[in-house]
């Protein structure tokens, strides 16, 4: 239900006010209501199976090691951003993209090999990004909903 709403309200109130300016008000009402419902539902159920499928591969993503916490997440790799499952386990940070992406992957970064983590914000207001700095150098961000936990779990 939480992810109905943070995603058919937004949705459905932008629709509304687009559709406001085409049909009226009482239009722009109804059409608000019915396509953030609509897009609420697919979302809320895309949501729900991916995270049924990425529960059973965590086994052999992880192979055997305990998951200290795991969310759907994004990866941004140069313009495209590519959704999937992020996980922690006591020794590295995983993340493995869903099928219907174009850059279809699997990362793996040893915690050992973090030197650095930062929140980051999305459009200067939501802070649900992190900004995962290698020893090396690397840089890796991921869009993730609840920044603040992730960031405690990491905090090693």
């Amino acid at each position: 239900m939480k992810i109905f709403l943070r995603v058919s309200i937004p949705f459905g109130v932008l629709m509304g006010a687009f559709q406001f300016f085409q049909f009226g008000l009482l239009a722009s009402i109804m059409g608000g209501i019915f396509s953030g419902s609509v897009f609420g539902l697919v979302m809320t159920l895309f949501m729900k199976m991916n995270q049924n499928h990425f529960e059973k591969v965590e086994n052999e993503l992880t192979q055997g090691e305990k998951i200290l916490y795991s969310a759907g997440a994004n990866h941004s790799i140069h313009l495209e951003s590519v959704g999937g499952w992020l996980m922690l386990t006591p020794t590295r940070l995983i993340f493995t993209s869903h099928e219907w992406n174009i850059h279809k992957h699997k990362l793996e970064i040893q915690l050992r090999n973090i030197g650095k983590i930062n929140p980051q914000k999305s459009f200067n207001i939501f802070v649900n990004k992190l900004n995962v700095i290698e020893n090396d150098g690397t840089k890796n961000k991921f869009v993730v909903n609840n920044s603040k936990e992730w960031m405690k779990q990491l905090s090693f």
